[in-house]
Parts: C-alpha cells; structure tokens; sequence
C-alpha cells in the first residue's frame, strides 16, 4: 500500500506542477506567497529564505523573485543544509547539477 500510495502521490504532483506552469500571473503570483508563508524564512528583515528540498520548487521560487520582486539572479545566494547521515558529496552534486538552479 506504501508503493501505491507513493506513485499515487508522485503522478498527483506531476499533474499539478503542469498545472502551476499554466497559471496566470496572479495565480502564480498567490502561489509564491504562499510557498513563502508556508517555508519562508521570516526572522530576518533584510533577506528573504526559503528552506525545500525540491528542486523544483527551489525553481519556482528563484522564477518567482525574479518575475515579481524583481530580483536579479545574480544577487541570489544558495545555502546547503548537509548532515552528518547524507552523503555529502551525492547532495552536494545533485544540488550543483540540478538544471537551472546555478549558472555553472
């Protein structure tokens, strides 16, 4: 049941990513501050964090800036989060190589 509900939950997320790319500009505008709201770092006044582990997300949310806050790319700055239990050189690599997250 584990297995089922995982690809259930995997193709659910697939559907609705499609979605999200298809959104009008206030759709995706409400989304990105709710992803703020929900993972955003709100301690610090002159800095604005959000804390996933999705790529994707991370993506949608460096586009976010970018499309409404008017961010450029090149003032953002990524902070890896690595335990002593991960593999650091796997996550290090997986994060370097995710598409269109850093400009290599």
């Amino acid at each position: 049941m584990r297995k089922k509900r995982y690809v259930y939950f995997q193709e659910l997320y697939k559907t609705e990513m499609q979605k999200l790319k298809k959104c009008n500009p206030d759709s995706r505008y409400t989304a990105g501050l709710a992803l703020y709201a929900a993972e955003g770092a709100k301690k610090d006044l002159y800095r604005i964090s959000l804390v996933n582990t999705d790529a994707k997300i991370i993506l949608f949310f460096i586009k976010w800036l970018i499309e409404f806050l008017d961010i450029h790319k090149k003032e953002l700055k990524f902070q890896l989060h690595l335990y002593k239990n991960m593999d650091i050189k796997k996550e290090t690599k997986f994060w370097k190589d995710s598409p269109k997250i850093v400009d290599n």
